[in-house]
């Protein structure tokens, strides 16, 4: 019964995240709509949804989810912008390596890090991750992930910096900042 609960509660997590997700897709190119809540569990779910990557890669995962409560933020958005790094993440690490992830609140702002031990974010995509008003992708590069994260941060009025690490890998930090006088759904 626990299993068969812990199954039914994640599917429906999971079919409200694909729900916001096309939400989000279609305010991307529309304009606002009035902001969702974003849980722990919402991001915690995204570990399930990299698991096929990280299994194949055999990667090793830190996660530190330090969301205290709700917050009224655009969670679909957070969360296909979040889900596209950490996808990417993967996908640059090599086998056997270490993928990191990071959300925390402070200073009235969501913070998510993600990092992993590849060899380094393109330097046009570091760019597109920080300057999302280009509207086409630099040259040679494949996939979508970093223009459609870069856009969503963006619309909820985010930031983004991808920093190589000297040791190498790279080193996302995303802050997106809430509306004075939020308050948390305890």
């Amino acid at each position: 019964p626990q299993v068969r609960e812990t199954s039914l509660s994640l599917l429906e997590r999971g079919l409200t995240g694909i729900r916001n997700v096309v939400r989000a897709a279609l305010v991307t190119y529309k304009g606002g709509e009035e902001p969702s809540w974003l849980a722990p569990a919402d991001l915690d779910d995204l570990q399930f949804l990299i698991q096929h990557e990280v299994g194949r890669r055999r990667l090793e995962i830190e996660w530190a989810n330090r969301l205290p409560s709700r917050v009224p933020v655009d969670g679909g958005a957070i969360r296909q912008a979040v889900l596209n790094l950490l996808l990417n993440a993967c996908a640059a690490s090599p086998v056997g390596g270490r993928v990191r992830f990071e959300a925390s609140m402070s200073d009235g702002a969501l913070g998510f890090v993600i990092s992993d031990e590849g060899p380094g974010l393109p330097e046009p995509l570091a760019d597109l991750l920080a300057s999302p008003d280009r509207n086409a992708l630099p040259e040679g590069a494949e996939g979508l992930g970093i223009w459609t994260s870069a856009r969503l941060i963006a619309r909820l009025g985010g930031t983004a910096m991808a920093d190589r690490r000297q040791e190498g890998g790279t080193h996302i930090a995303i802050s997106i900042p809430l509306s004075e006088g939020v308050r948390l759904d305890d």
